[in-house]
């Protein structure tokens, strides 16, 4: 199990609402803090027009930030909209937030998050698949290439060379933000990891969307240079000293997270053609419910470590960490927390696992 923290800027804290440069700045002092205490990566989503929900809109300011302030920690778009933008800007983002990580960052990407953003954009329903496909294609092209050249339906370019170019040898790892059954099956397809969530799915519905994402690997014709076979979900969770306070200050805001997602999904896919029934996740949406299904991973780090490892036996890789809405002082604790105890519980867990498994082939 692999630690990440995502945040998306959410402007609330406890019971007052911060101003966007404070929450900024709590944002860059939480990933200082987690690159510290051992966490494998720091990302983010593109948002627009959602506050005070989520509120980083420029994806790369905040990595790039984040990258001159650590100096471990993987930074991960996730994810960047690319039917939304030319691909050639999403490709020199990229390479920029590389340069100055010293080749830290890895490369998620998603269709789109809600209607509203596609409104704003005006980009057209029926040609988002195609020009993400086509957009995709071309910023692997730029990464990869000392020049490219592309002629497509929505984009030519005529050859020219990315600049700057990436400190990796080869593309970042990349990444596919999933919703649906079909998406999961599509990250696999690509060959590239999934990040899905458990906001709204409980734990046996997770272990299914493993399950599918698992079956497109098989399949996989990846659109990179090499298959990343890897999960990461997407997961409220908060760590404290004892299971009283970790409710007391996660209870409200992890609820109405959930609610807000179940609502933005919900309108989104039924726009797709998509019917999930989410009656189902209202009717259980109540604190009992979310924390016993794993919905939500809340208590002291003991508690934390057994929740995860149902999670580890279902096939997830990574666990990215949300903790939005709670004071920033608890969140720095948990990160903390996390960091003492969690981290280390796991990094020795498969220390002992890789020495047995070395020692099994060393015996065949």
């Amino acid at each position: 199990m692999e630690f990440g923290l995502l945040t998306e800027a959410n402007l609330q804290s406890g019971n007052k609402f911060l101003s966007f440069q404070e929450r900024y700045q709590h944002v860059l002092e939480e990933v200082v803090l987690a690159d510290k205490m051992g966490f494998d990566v720091f990302g983010s989503s593109e948002q627009h027009f959602f506050a005070p929900h989520c509120v980083i809109s420029s994806l790369e300011t905040v990595l790039a930030a984040a990258a001159v302030l650590t100096k471990d920690i993987k930074l991960r778009f996730a994810s960047i909209l690319l039917p939304f933008h030319h691909p050639i800007d999403s490709a020199e983002k990229i390479a920029s937030v590389d340069v100055l990580s010293n080749g830290r960052v890895e490369f998620g990407t998603a269709k789109g998050n809600s209607w509203y953003t596609l409104g704003g954009y005006n980009v057209d329903p029926a040609e988002i698949d195609e020009r993400f496909d086509e957009a995709f294609q071309i910023v692997l092209k730029a990464l990869t290439n000392e020049t490219f050249s592309h002629n497509g339906k929505f984009w030519t370019i005529p050859e020219r060379s990315l600049s700057p170019k990436l400190v990796q040898k080869d593309h970042p790892t990349l990444w596919y933000a999933a919703i649906s059954p079909k998406s999961h099956k599509l990250a696999g397809e690509m060959g590239v990891g999934l990040m899905t969530l458990t906001v709204g799915v409980e734990l046996e519905q997770l272990a299914k969307r493993v399950e599918t994402y698992r079956e497109g690997i098989k399949e996989a014709k990846p659109v990179g240079n090499f298959i990343t076979n890897k999960v990461t979900s997407f997961t409220q969770l908060h760590c404290a000293e004892t299971t009283e306070r970790a409710r007391e200050y996660s209870e409200k805001p992890f609820m109405d997270y959930t609610g807000t997602v179940i609502d933005l999904y919900e309108q989104k896919l039924k726009k797709t053609g998509v019917n999930i029934d989410f009656s189902k996740a209202r009717e259980k949406l109540n604190w009992n419910d979310l924390n016993d299904s794993d919905q939500v991973i809340v208590g002291t780090p003991d508690e934390i470590i057994e929740k995860l490892e149902k999670y580890e036996a279902v096939g997830v890789d990574e666990v990215f960490i949300r903790s939005e809405g709670i004071e920033h002082a608890e969140v720095m604790k948990s990160i903390e927390l996390l960091g003492k105890y969690v981290i280390p519980y796991f990094k020795e867990k498969k220390k002992k696992q890789e020495a047995l498994n070395n020692a099994q082939k060393a015996e065949a």
